[in-house]
């Protein structure tokens, strides 16, 4: 019997070998490793030997467990390793020089992830190509590589291509186009195969025509574009490469990153009709996940146009876009080292001292941040009069900054801008403590009672006011149709809202980048860029242009 971590180890190993196809799955990495071994043995046991040395590296630093699991560290690991095996020639130095890119792999993904992933571009092959041009500065190319007979190749990309169906058809599906189409320009320009054409044609099909846009028939076409783009690009670019940096996934990566940023681009993206927008990378799972995203999308329109009073639910992934943090990790019902209490609160100096520095530091975030197109997408619903209210568990004030009147907005955990006596209730403006905190000031009282003064948003062991909890059920319950953005659906009282409308006959439409735990509450769920969903269904719902004369809110 393997051990757990062993086990868990060599599960991200093999994840690692499927991420070469966009596939978490380690039954996926296992098929490729022997299909990869079929046609190209020493390249496959130079990616198995860097997959491994990139997989144990991230797990002895920390990183995190998810992406581990998942492969997304070993996978630059093997994607350099096959490579390795093909370009340069096999010596004692070469492989020591592999080790160490295997080792150095992980540290390079992450800070690539660090770097890209939280601006939603992502990281592709730019760590492999940053190793393996660096490697080359050092290494002697291959002479040559033995031809692989045809009968060990079409039983090596057999097998690549049964494990990967058995992850996702439609994903073998986009490969076979990218496939086709490489071939064909390999046909038309050479009259040869070109297997990095075909390589750079294959990736981008997948990318663009299955992981990052949701699979449609307009992915697919995109895909297909993108396919052509990278092989013609690899084409026209070879022959000043071989004098130099090989273009290796090159041409892929740029084509990729290059369509995903213009799709990003509301103003172009709605001038391809079908075309949906590119998914939240924290979200991608298989194509036949992300095309039922796509059908929900629709499904979320119609919900939405059929809707005259629509009640609003937020949380802190409407305010992400606006570059404030989540709210697990900013002030808020969580800080960010610890959880402080109310009780801790009022009775010890040092929770008070630690309460006000974090305060602090996220009243500055809050006061440099300006609403984001979520903000001010919600504020145009109300001003064509198709919204209620808003309820939201942003204590960052950007609903009313985008033009919703304070009495539209429902502030569940109180508001940062104000700071509360904890005594007598009385509310003062939160910017002039700014100057006493700073001067390192542990306690402040009210100038009324000198009771003890607290920041406007809720600590732990603090009840939501009953008066705005009162509040928040009414704006649910008298809507016909309750629309949930950018919040897991974690903490009550805002997750027994859902419960409420559901038992009231509301219905439930729920948008958030990732999965909540009250999915199964909805008549709908979309998981993707809320900003950019919020703002496709203006237009859909013809929101999107100036209000006509006479319009107001509850007019309709």
């Amino acid at each position: 019997m393997i051990a757990g971590p062993v086990r868990e180890a060599l599960r991200a190993w093999a994840a690692g070998w499927g991420q070469v196809f966009f596939s978490p799955s380690p039954t996926t990495g296992l098929c490729l490793v022997l299909g990869f071994s079929l046609l190209a043995p020493r390249a496959a046991a130079a990616g198995a030997v860097a997959c491994a040395a990139s997989t144990l590296v991230a797990r002895a630093r920390g990183y995190p467990r998810q992406p581990w699991r998942t492969g997304l560290y070993g996978y630059t690991g093997v994607l350099a390793g096959l490579y390795w095996g093909v370009l340069f020639e096999p010596s004692s130095v070469a492989w020591l020089i592999l080790l160490a890119a295997g080792l150095v792999a992980a540290p390079l993904t992450r800070f690539a992830h660090r770097l890209l992933t939280r601006r939603e571009i992502p990281t592709l092959a730019l760590p492999v190509l940053a190793l393996l041009w660096l490697a080359g500065v050092f290494l002697a190319p291959v002479a040559a590589v033995p031809p692989t007979a045809a009968g060990w190749q079409l039983a090596g990309w057999g097998i690549i291509a049964a494990g990967l169906a058995l992850h996702s058809r439609l994903l073998v599906s986009a490969a076979v186009a990218g496939a086709g189409i490489g071939l064909a320009a390999s046909a038309a320009l050479e009259g040869r195969i070109e297997p990095g054409l075909i390589s750079n044609s294959v990736a981008t099909a997948m990318a663009l025509g299955a992981v990052y846009l949701p699979y449609s028939a307009g992915s697919l076409v995109l895909g297909g574009l993108g396919a052509a783009m990278a092989g013609a690009l690899w084409w026209a670019a070879a022959p000043a490469a071989a004098a130099g940096l090989p273009l290796l996934l090159a041409p892929f990566h740029a084509v990729t990153v290059a369509i995903l940023g213009a799709l990003g681009v509301r103003a172009i993206r709605r001038r391809l009709p079908g075309c949906p927008a590119p998914l939240p990378l924290e979200s991608i799972e298989t194509p036949e996940r992300s095309r039922a995203v796509w059908q929900a999308r629709h499904r979320l329109h119609a919900l939405v146009r059929g809707a005259r009073r629509i009640g609003v639910l937020t949380g802190a992934g409407v305010s992400t876009e606006a570059g404030l943090p989540d709210v697990r990790s900013a002030f808020g019902l969580w800080l960010e080292q610890r959880g402080i209490t109310l009780d801790e609160f009022l009775t010890s100096t040092e929770a008070r001292a630690e309460y006000w520095r974090q305060e602090e530091s996220f009243f500055r975030l809050v006061r440099r941040a300006a609403p984001a197109a979520v903000h001010r997408a919600l504020a145009t619903f109300y001003r064509r009069g198709r919204l209620s209210a808003v309820v939201t568990q942003n204590v960052d004030g950007l609903h009313q900054a985008a033009g919703l009147p304070r009495e539209a907005v429902i502030e569940l955990h109180g508001n940062i801008h104000e700071a509360r006596c904890v005594d007598c209730g009385h509310m003062v403006p939160r910017a002039p403590l700014s100057e006493r905190i700073a001067a390192g000031s542990a306690a402040l009282y009210c100038d009324g009672c000198q009771g003890l003064l607290k920041g406007g948003g809720l600590l732990f062991g603090e009840q939501v006011s009953p008066e705005r909890l009162e509040a928040a059920v009414g704006a649910v319950l008298t809507a016909d149709l309750c629309l949930v953005l950018g919040t897991s659906l974690t903490v009550t009282p805002a997750s027994d809202l859902l419960r409420w409308a559901r038992d009231a006959g509301v219905p439930i439409a729920i948008v958030n980048a990732t999965p909540t735990a009250h999915d199964a509450l909805a008549a709908v769920t979309v998981t993707a860029e809320v900003g950019a969903t919020l703002l496709d269904l203006l237009e859909d719902a013809g929101l999107d242009s100036p209000a006509p004369a006479g319009v107001s809110p509850g007019s309709f």
